[in-house]
């Protein structure tokens, strides 16, 4: 799940790209908006902001805030779902909850990108070091792997190790039922947590 495979980021080598810090830095700010106004967009008053709701702040708002409501209204049904505060189906629009957990998901999302990429980067980089030449990096192997891959290695290289054995069974596939990290398991694995944040992208502009 996002969030879980998130560390403690202090003095790290691994740092998030600018555009994924931006986006969530967007996102965040228009949770804020949404949050500090919610009573005002909530026009019934029954807890929740509906796309007609968001529709009617967004012809009074002007700016960053009309882009704000109008990004939320574009995904409303998708965000009405980020936390289970209903019976039944998610159909009476965004919650605080909601709100709550999106802003989560922003603040977690550019240090989980930049790990996923870190993983990728030194599992490949150390391949043959960390597979002993097989074709998988087999979990019955990983510690022998990894401690033929530090021999030689750097301090940001070794933090990097750290990640992928901390982060292997959330990068492994089950490969003829034995549980394993091939190279492609590897390429894909950022994608995969990229996939985990694919709201606060998609609510940012320029998102790619």
């Amino acid at each position: 799940m996002p969030g879980d495979r998130v560390e403690d980021k202090t003095a790290s080598c691994i740092q998030p790209s600018k555009d994924d810090a931006l986006q969530a830095e967007y996102v965040q700010s228009m949770v804020k908006y949404a949050t500090d106004n919610f009573q005002k967009l909530d026009t019934s008053g029954n807890g929740f902001i509906n796309d007609k709701e968001l529709d009617a702040g967004a012809a009074k708002a002007t700016g960053k805030e009309r882009e704000y409501l109008l990004a939320l209204k574009s995904h409303v049904w998708e965000l009405a779902k980020l936390s289970s505060d209903e019976w039944g189906p998610e159909w009476s629009g965004i919650s605080r909850n909601d709100l709550a957990r999106l802003g989560k998901l922003a603040d977690w999302m550019p240090d989980d990108v930049a790990a996923a990429n870190a993983v990728r980067r030194i599992g490949l980089a150390k391949w043959e070091q960390l597979s002993g030449g097989d074709n998988r990096i087999r979990h019955y192997l990983l510690d022998t792997g990894i401690a033929r891959a530090s021999l030689g290695s750097t301090p940001c290289e070794l933090e990097e190790l750290y990640l992928l054995r901390k982060r292997y069974y959330d990068a492994s596939h089950s490969h003829g039922k034995v549980l394993s990290v091939a190279k492609e398991d590897l390429e894909d694995y950022p994608r995969a947590v990229r996939y985990g944040y694919r709201m606060i992208y998609q609510l940012s502009p320029g998102s790619k």
